[in-house]
């Protein structure tokens, strides 16, 4: 039985779109945040749920050949660039299975039918729209990605992904802001 604070050595056997190695301990799947197939990890378990659950890497004890430098851990941390740990090339690779599995799922599809990726030249600063979260930290309006699956902000200025004029322009705006003491919203006061 896996229980919480478990620590394990694991074989990653797959990853999803999310990101997150998939492992098997005693038939429990687990899920790891910057892991990669065929990667053996120290881990420690931190979340037991009825059918799986969520542990974190603590020791590569072997590293996927596949593997990137993590440009900011901060953007694993909130979603944003869940797959910042894996090179492009293979990145393009992956996709192309997700888009034939997701098919697959509902219909019965010839692996054959589905290209290649496109990837881009230079797959950072690519993107021209923006929605960006605002919280009050510390009596002061700040800007950034809310951490996965939480409404927690992590304070952000440089975003990687797009435009790093939409990365100058949120810092202007946000300054502006913070000068005329705007506050922003509150989701538990609903002010």
């Amino acid at each position: 039985m896996i229980k919480k604070n478990d620590i394990l050595i694991l074989t990653i056997e797959d990853i999803t779109n999310e990101g997150f190695g998939v492992a098997r301990a005693d038939g429990f799947i687990l899920f790891i945040a910057n892991a990669l197939p065929q990667e053996v990890i120290e881990v420690r378990v931190e979340k037991v749920l009825s059918h799986y659950g969520f542990a974190k890497g603590l020791n590569w004890i072997r590293k996927s050949p596949h593997r990137s430098e993590i440009y900011d851990l901060a953007m694993t941390s909130a979603g944003t660039m869940p797959l910042q740990h894996i090179e492009y090339p293979y990145q393009l690779v992956l996709k192309k299975k997700w888009v034939y599995e997701a098919i697959n799922n509902h219909t019965p599809l010839d692996p054959s039918v589905v290209d290649d990726t496109i990837g881009m030249d230079e797959p950072l600063y690519y993107r021209n729209k923006a929605q960006i979260p605002c919280q009050m930290i510390n009596g002061k309006l700040t800007t950034g990605f809310y951490r996965r699956n939480s409404h927690k902000l992590i304070p952000i200025e440089n975003f990687y992904i797009q435009d790093k004029k939409i990365d100058e322009a949120i810092v202007i705006v946000r300054d502006v802001l913070r000068k005329y003491d705007i506050c922003a919203y509150d989701e538990k006061s609903h002010q």
